[in-house]
């Protein structure tokens, strides 16, 4: 019934959404339902639930406060500075349409016409894993933030290649980010078993071993990242994986297990990802040495020069609890800049590794800056010492480190117009025009496009390999203002997929997950 009443009244929305005053059902639910409630239901790890109108109303002015202040939803990265995929970040629309209903008393409006509550996915949402990892059963026995690591023997007798890795979380109260990792040395076995605990104990982003290779992170909220087909990310043989947890405080006495799933790459010839670790307090500091006096805040600046022309797919920065922002940058040999990632409020608890929506290719000779503020006054409430102590470089937690991870591949002609995004997010770097709810769903959900000039759209089913497997609209007109589209994917199967949108002067591509 809800279905219809909608269609009912698409004109009137269309036409009067902007003449009145924003209401929860029509204009705020959307976008909580979107970028809030993943983690902020209960079972998950947000202190308190956004899923309903009391909830929200009732949380409003401190999420007011958390979003007007860009700290919620978590994304570190500026997205005026550069993008990468599954960016979390409301646009100033949005952000004004919040305060709007805040100030305006906070209407409900017709619930009848809120949205459904996505029909969150506990799966896998790409499908079933060609191998999947279960890691042990541990109960966390402190209050603090804990930092523990696990490993897994592949078992794999030769190398093998991953087109893409999904994390599940198995206690979402406890599970605050991941990081992965595969280590030959043997060395991350070896700190296992000296622990009576399953896993061991280690510090923030360092596992233990100097030769240990990043392959991917995740945080709550973020959804698998499948490389294009070409691609792949490459497993040694013998090599183990070792998963790092931060588990949250104040999770003491719950249990975790969480589980890994790998997807295999089947292409016979496949290009393979590769790490560097541009560690900027070895030789590159400019302005060294690496020494934070107490009530100081110290910026550093670190240069490298490429010797070869690359392709860059990921940047992952890494500081400490002095870090304050940071910003890479990159200026060609005909002087032209390329920008990297700026993140103008460091938090140590949501850094992560990102990849870039579109590859950025640098040529041989470009000179890489990074630019690294830290903060070690009593202000930093992040601060591990107080009084302020001299901190120096170091790999412990108390330390501080200036590092750059980047995943990268040798250059090849054509790069720079691949979209890492082509099946994962937005191809529009500036704006994105369409969201769909709920999400998941049951095939049955909603488009809505905003704040578009009128136009005819054409929208194409792709499934996780990128092949089209149904039209849902050719060349429908919308008009100026919100609209709205009830679609229908009852006739494919459950999983992933992605709405290819585009106009003549528009595209984007929206993941979405069905199940029956």
């Amino acid at each position: 019934m809800k279905r219809w009443f909608y269609s009912g009244v698409i004109f009137f929305v269309s036409q009067n959404i902007f003449a009145q005053s924003p209401t929860f059902s029509n204009d705020v639910a959307p976008i909580i339902f979107n970028y809030c409630t993943n983690c902020h239901r209960s079972g998950n790890i947000a202190p308190f639930p956004l899923t309903t109108y009391d909830e929200v109303a009732g949380a409003a002015f401190s999420m007011l406060s958390a979003i007007n202040n860009k700290k919620m939803p978590p994304w570190m990265p500026d997205p005026n500075y550069s993008h990468f995929i599954n960016e979390r970040v409301l646009n100033e629309v949005e952000i004004q349409l919040i305060n709007d209903w805040v100030s305006n008393g906070m209407p409900e409006g017709d619930s009848v016409l809120t949205s459904d509550l996505p029909i969150f996915y506990e799966g896998s949402e790409i499908g079933v894993p060609d191998i999947q990892f279960e890691l042990p059963h541990f109960t966390k026995s402190i209050a603090a933030d804990e930092y523990r690591c696990f490993v897994v023997s592949t078992g794999f007798a030769q190398d093998v290649f991953i087109k893409s890795f999904e994390f599940l979380p198995g206690n979402k109260l406890m599970d605050h980010h991941a990081e992965i990792f595969w280590d030959t040395t043997g060395t991350c076995q070896q700190l296992d078993l000296l622990d009576s605990l399953p896993g061991y104990l280690s510090a923030g982003g360092n596992i233990g071993s100097d030769y240990a290779q990043l392959l991917f992170t995740w945080v709550p909220g973020t959804s698998p990242f499948i490389l294009p087909e070409d691609f792949a990310f490459k497993i040694p043989a013998g090599a183990d994986i070792v998963i790092q947890l931060h588990y949250a405080p104040g999770t003491q006495g719950l249990t975790d297990s969480s589980e890994l799933n790998l997807f295999y790459s089947f292409q016979p010839q496949v290009r393979v990802l590769k790490t560097i670790i541009a560690n900027h307090l070895d030789n590159d500091l400019q302005n060294g040495p690496f020494i934070i006096p107490p009530d100081s805040i110290k910026t550093f600046h670190a240069v490298d020069t490429l010797t070869r022309k690359i392709s860059f797919l990921g940047v992952m920065p890494h500081m400490h609890l002095l870090g304050d922002h940071t910003i890479t940058y990159a200026v060609s040999p005909s002087n032209d800049t390329l920008k990297i990632i700026s993140i103008p409020f460091w938090n140590f608890k949501w850094q992560s590794a990102y990849m870039f929506q579109k590859i950025l290719v640098s040529d041989s000779g470009s000179v890489f800056h990074t630019e690294s503020t830290y903060n070690n006054t009593s202000f930093n409430l992040s601060n591990p010492f107080y009084p302020p102590q001299t901190v120096n470089a170091g790999f412990g937690i108390n330390s501080e480190m200036m590092l750059s991870a980047y995943y990268y591949v040798n250059y090849k002609v054509g790069d720079e117009n691949i979209f890492l995004n082509s099946i994962n997010d937005s191809l529009d770097e500036d704006k994105k025009y369409f969201t769909i709810f709920p999400n998941p769903s049951n095939g049955n959900f909603v488009l809505k496009s905003d704040y578009i000039k009128a136009q005819k759209i054409s929208v194409l089913v792709l499934n996780v390999q990128g092949v089209v497997v149904k039209s849902l609209f050719d060349n429908v007109v919308l008009g100026d203002g919100n609209q709205i589209q009830f679609c229908d994917l009852d006739d494919l199967p459950a999983g992933m997929y992605f709405l290819k949108i585009s106009s003549d002067s528009l595209n984007e591509i929206k993941r979405i997950v069905v199940f029956h």
